[in-house]
This record gives structure tokens, C-alpha cells and sequence, in this order.
């Protein structure tokens, strides 16, 4: 039995599972104690050097951050700049809850940084979303939804990576960064082993793309965006209707799958990009799951030598 086969079964993974899916629902980040380690760990991030990005780039980076990710979130922007800054970096405010020292922070360690804050989006969503109202439902209930509406919908730019706060750049990207760095409007998509629910979406919903995608990182074009594709799978699903805190990372997939006749795509070699848990030697990329806090310890320690790195 290969690595990723028990991890698919082991009781931890699934105990992790039914915990996001229930802070999520709640619409809440674990809990008050777990908030304020998140917020302490990566808290050196601020003693390293600024690191600008490029607002005028042919690329956007959207993530959705928080008060409680903010350094977290620094610390996985910086990890990647550190390689490029040819990129365009957006910070999501999820819960509407930065300051404004974060607002400062953000705009000190990341100079030409956007930061879009969630009265400003919903303000800006309102008249887009109000012909799609279970898209704006599941948008006000479950945050995640920011990554897959907000990053699209609220790019100024075609091309755009999405990617979680809860990540790390080992090292150097390369085909990540061939990607910001062209005109490449190929789909590119970090491999998961068994993101929750996502193989039995897309049979449900008829669609042939790889069950494997992961919000975690991902690259696209913004106009793959369909409300009304989304809108009919949010009223119609079974799935989303009885699990609807991963619908954004299954939908992601069914609007590849729709695109494929406009857009080629791959994954990332999984062997170097671990977002399914399980972390080798070598890793250039990975997702630490600080949703259900079970790898904080490694992340911590990841994050302190790229810290020393940034310098």
C-alpha cells in the first residue's frame, strides 16, 4: 500500500476532514487559542526585508487571508517573491477583520500590494451576484467561497494564480515562474490525492477533468468564471447540497473541465508539490492544511529557514 493510500484512510485525515468541514460551516477558523499561534508563529516574517511585487504584471496572485493569517500569509507571498516579484499580489480580507497596523504591515512588507477588503467586495459583488442568488448564499456562508468567486471575479487582470495562505515556496518554482513570466494561458493546477468529495462531484455533474484539484495553488484564466454554471450546481447538486463547505475547490475542476476545449492544462509534478499531507525530501512547494492544525509544527519550521533566507 503506497503513502497516499493510507493517508486516504487514516483516522486523523478523516478527523481533519469532519473539523474543517464543521469550522467552516461556522464560519469561523478553528479556534481563539489556534488563531493567536497562527498569528505568533510566523510573527518574525515582519523583521525581514520588504520584498515589492508589480502591480502592472500580466499576473495577479489572489489569496484569502485574515487579522489571524496575516503573517502566515506574509510569510507564503514573501516565499514566493523571493524568486519573482513579477507578479501583481492581492490580498482578500475574508472575515473583514484587518487593522489598520495589518493594512500597514501588508503594505510595508509588500510594497504595491492591493488589498480588497470584504465591504469593498461585497459592495462591488452586489450587482454581479444579485441574478445568482445560491451563489451569493453559499459566498455569505461558507468565507472559502472568496477563493473561487472574489479571485475571479474581482481580477483586474486575465491571467491570475490563486493560492491559500497556509503554503510555502522551498524553493526556486521554475515552472511557476515560466508561467507568470509568459503569456501562457495553459492550466496549471497543484495535484491533491483525494480532495473531499471531488471525484464524486464531477461524476455527478458529468465531467471528465482529474479529480484532484486543490485551492492551494492553481493558475488560470478569469474567464473560465461561469455564475450560471455555478448558480445551477449550487441548486442541483446532492453533494453540495448536503456538503457545501468544499464546493469551491469541486467547482474549480467543473469549470476547468468546461474550458478544456479553449484551454490546455497539467498539474504540477506531485512528487515536488505536496498538498495531500504527506511531505517528502526535496519539496520545492507545500500545503501545511493550518485549517485543521495538525502540521503547524513543520510549517513553523519550513517557514523560519525561508525567513532566514528572505533576510
Amino acid at each position: 500500500m503506497s503513502k497516499f493510500s493510507k493517508w486516504r484512510k487514516h483516522p486523523i485525515r478523516e478527523f481533519s476532514l469532519w473539523l474543517w468541514q464543521r469550522r467552516w460551516n461556522n464560519h469561523t477558523n478553528i479556534t481563539a487559542e489556534y488563531n493567536q499561534l497562527l498569528l505568533s508563529t510566523f510573527q518574525d516574517i515582519a523583521k525581514t526585508r520588504p520584498l515589492p511585487c508589480n502591480p502592472e504584471a500580466g499576473v495577479e496572485l489572489h489569496s484569502l487571508m485574515g487579522h489571524y493569517h496575516l503573517n502566515m500569509y506574509l510569510t507564503a507571498v514573501k516565499s514566493l517573491l523571493r524568486f519573482t516579484n513579477n507578479v501583481a499580489v492581492v490580498a482578500h480580507d475574508g472575515d473583514g477583520d484587518l487593522t489598520e497596523a495589518d493594512r500597514q504591515l501588508l503594505r510595508t512588507q509588500i510594497p504595491g500590494i492591493r488589498i480588497i477588503e470584504r465591504a469593498e467586495a461585497n459592495q462591488r459583488l452586489q450587482p454581479i451576484l444579485q441574478p445568482y442568488p445560491r451563489c451569493q448564499a453559499y459566498r455569505n456562508k461558507i468565507v472559502n467561497a472568496l477563493e473561487l468567486l472574489d479571485h475571479t471575479l474581482l481580477a483586474q487582470k486575465q491571467r491570475i494564480v490563486t493560492m491559500n495562505s497556509d503554503v510555502l515556496f522551498l524553493q526556486r518554482p521554475q515552472e511557476l515562474v515560466e508561467w507568470i513570466n509568459s503569456d501562457s494561458t495553459r492550466i496549471i493546477y497543484t495535484y491533491e490525492t483525494q480532495p473531499a468529495q471531488q471525484q464524486a462531484f464531477l461524476q455527478e455533474s458529468g465531467a471528465a477533468f482529474p479529480p484532484h484539484v486543490t485551492l492551494a495553488l492553481a493558475c488560470f484564466c478569469k474567464d473560465i468564471m461561469n455564475l450560471k454554471r455555478v448558480e445551477e450546481r449550487l441548486r442541483s447538486s446532492r453533494i453540495l447540497q448536503k456538503h457545501l463547505w468544499p464546493a469551491g475547490q469541486n467547482l474549480l475542476p467543473l469549470l476547468f473541465d468546461d474550458n478544456r476545449a479553449r484551454y490546455s492544462f497539467s498539474n504540477f509534478d506531485p512528487a515536488t508539490f505536496d498538498s495531500s499531507g504527506v511531505f517528502r525530501d526535496g519539496a520545492i512547494f507545500r500545503h501545511y492544511w493550518s485549517s485543521v492544525g495538525t502540521l503547524t509544527t513543520i510549517h513553523a519550521s519550513d517557514a523560519k529557514r525561508i525567513m532566514a533566507e528572505i533576510g
